[in-house]
């Protein structure tokens, strides 16, 4: 099922009424309170982006979230200064992470749709690209965890902005497969 949640903004954030994106400047942000939901053993999170070819790559996040500790649950470094994406999720001490370079191209400069997904009991984490597998980890056995706030285009302290367009933002509390990702 997606999830439903309360949502805010900075001050100078803005969405385009005729396409209906979340323009994210550099600095800006959104925030979703999801008041502590337990994913436990699944999540799939999924968006079409557009980076700013102009401002990446820097080190960004443009999706992460904490639980009411403040403690990091899920992160997706898209990209990091290295132009690598990183997938990160699940509690405890550190997280499971899946990571690969990314190409200019899917930086910034063109709309494409991710998805990310993570399965506990299989161990499974995936990147989908434009509804195809893009990368594909094993033996991350972490449970996703609950989750207090989501926050978009920065990480939970406000830092490591993310600049581009973002449309379509979605979490489910289950993993899609590929065949429903790419429909």
């Amino acid at each position: 099922s997606v999830l439903s949640a309360s949502t805010s903004f900075n001050s100078v954030i803005s969405t385009s009424d005729k396409l209906g994106y979340l323009n994210v400047e550099p600095g800006q942000w959104a925030q979703l309170e999801l008041s502590d939901y337990d994913f436990g053993e699944e999540i799939t999170i999924s968006f079409w982006a557009n980076g700013d070819s102009d401002y990446l790559p820097v080190n960004t996040s443009v999706v992460e979230a904490g639980d009411s500790l403040n403690n990091r649950i899920i992160n997706i470094h898209f990209p990091w200064s290295n132009s690598r994406f990183y997938w990160d999720c699940g509690t405890g001490s550190g997280a499971d992470r899946i990571d690969q370079l990314a190409a200019t191209e899917e930086i910034g400069g063109e709309w494409h749709h991710w998805a990310f997904t993570k399965n506990q009991a299989t161990g499974i984490m995936n990147i989908y690209k434009d509804g195809a597998l893009w990368l594909s980890g094993t033996d991350r056995n972490r449970m996703v965890g609950a989750v207090n706030k989501f926050i978009l285009g920065a990480n939970r302290n406000l830092a490591n902005g993310w600049a581009g367009k973002l449309d379509e933002f979605r979490i489910w509390d289950v993993e899609l497969d590929e065949a429903t990702i790419g429909s």
